[in-house]
């Protein structure tokens, strides 16, 4: 048995142990990440609140990991916020929908 590589990384006070591969992706993400997260903003200031899958289709991705970790990064940064659930027409699971946050 071979064992795996885990890091120990904050995310403020949180400590948590990150696997080697995680690390490695985060590292591919943030290359690619600005620009898609420019992207996937824009679309939904563009045609309003969608599920991921509802951008994935919009921006002509084929995969659901091509949008998520992005949307993700984008709701921690408090750019997009979750505006509810609505049932996924593909899976008929239950799925969030996201918006642009709104500052008053």
């Amino acid at each position: 048995m071979t064992t795996m590589k885990q890091y120990e990384m904050s995310y403020g006070e949180v400590k948590r142990r990150v696997h080697a591969n995680s690390i490695s992706s985060w590292n591919e993400e943030k290359k690619n990440g600005p620009p898609r997260m420019a992207i996937i903003y824009r679309n939904i200031v563009d045609h309003g609140p969608a599920t991921d899958r509802q951008i994935m289709v919009r921006l002509g991705f084929h995969d659901m990991n091509q949008v998520r970790p992005s949307i993700t990064r984008l709701i921690d940064e408090g750019l997009l916020r979750e505006d509810g659930n609505e049932k996924c027409n593909i899976t008929g699971r239950k799925v969030r929908r996201v918006d642009i946050s709104r500052w008053t």
